[in-house]
């Protein structure tokens, strides 16, 4: 499909940085997108993913992971996690300006 060239691509590509957004349940009937999701983790890039709050194995696996730092994303904690999403690219680009 689309959507799994799209992210193994990203993985195989030149960006330093990949961002997927709301991977949650719809995954679970997709093994080929959870393939290639899997294959970016391993691929060496940052990867910041937007994941839903879901008890399913595919994302509990990817929160479980020790190269993986979540943040709970609710209105208590914005400033919390956009100076942590701030750092996470700046380093990637200037690691002397955090």
């Amino acid at each position: 499909t689309v959507g799994i060239q799209i992210v193994a691509g990203a993985g195989r590509g030149q960006k330093r940085i990949v961002l997927l957004d709301e991977l949650g349940d719809i995954e679970l009937e997709a093994p080929g997108f959870q393939q290639a999701v899997l294959g970016v983790l391993e691929s060496g890039k940052k990867v910041i993913g937007v994941l839903k709050q879901s008890g399913n194995p595919f994302i509990r696996g990817i929160k479980e992971r020790k190269d993986v730092l979540t943040y709970d994303l609710k209105p208590a904690t914005y400033p919390v996690v956009l100076a942590g999403v701030r750092d996470f690219i700046m380093a990637e680009f200037d690691p002397e300006s955090i």
